[in-house]
């Protein structure tokens, strides 16, 4: 549950909270972590299927144990996808009274607040979250998010940089930051960072972020090439034959 928001990482989410739910059709946490999974796909896909699937297994953990402080965190988490705040920071703040729930609560109230416009509150809450775990790569993950949504682009690479010095396996971290370094119009860092992520898992975006970098460096032969394998995963990106188009040309010419 703690990975990126692949399928892939949310379905074993699933698959081993149903098995807990198996052996005990009572326990709440277990129908909470299901809840809180949906939740997740539902940001990652923004499709209705996955909101009524995250809705009513949000409903049926809140039935299960409505006292249970994991059950809040879900349901903050829930309000807070559905952009409700008042009801989202009413949860979140329940789910403090647990120690164990503390960092993902204060992250709930930063993207809260986030949402709301209040920076100065979500760094906050942010900083909290870094003081309970340090050592927490998601906690500097989430910040680098909040600060590239304000377009705070280089405070969003030292946060993600933090994240990936705690977590340098991660392929989403590397191309997160290999994003960045694009946007700041840092070309061979970009490629190097895209590079990295894809050696750790090779995936659509990385493999056609890459190819764009290739092609602003004027790499056009590279840039085709990771063009053609960002195809190959996943063909639907009528950007990526576009691209893909551009940089045959360019290198052509």
């Amino acid at each position: 549950l703690n990975q990126p928001a692949t399928e892939p990482a949310l379905e074993r989410a699933k698959g081993f909270f149903r098995s807990a739910l198996a052996a005990d059709a009572g326990f709440a946490r277990a129908q909470a972590g299901l809840c809180r999974a949906a939740i997740k796909r539902f940001i990652s896909v923004r499709l209705a299927d996955s909101f009524n699937e995250a809705q009513a297994a949000c409903a049926r953990a809140e039935a299960m144990d409505p006292n249970l402080r994991e059950v809040d965190l879900a349901m903050g988490e829930l309000y807070q996808a559905k952009a409700e705040a008042a009801p989202a920071i009413d949860r979140f703040t329940r789910a403090l009274e647990d120690p164990a729930l503390r960092v993902d609560a204060y992250l709930g109230l930063a993207r809260v607040e986030a949402d709301r416009g209040e920076g100065a509150l979500a760094l906050e809450f942010f900083d909290r979250a870094a003081a309970l775990s340090p050592g927490n790569w998601q906690v500097y993950s989430k910040r680098g998010y909040f600060h590239y949504q304000r377009q705070e682009h280089q405070q969003a690479l030292t946060a993600y940089r933090t994240a990936l010095s705690l977590n340098p396996m991660s392929a989403s971290l590397w191309s997160s930051v290999g994003g960045l370094h694009q946007v700041l119009g840092q070309a061979p860092e970009a490629i190097d960072a895209f590079t990295r992520s894809l050696a750790i898992q090779p995936s659509h975006g990385a493999l056609s972020n890459l190819g764009f970098a290739q092609f602003t460096a004027q790499q056009y032969a590279a840039a085709a090439s990771s063009f053609h394998q960002a195809l190959a995963i996943d063909n639907s990106d009528y950007r990526v034959w576009a691209n893909l188009g551009d940089a045959l040309a360019a290198d052509a010419s």
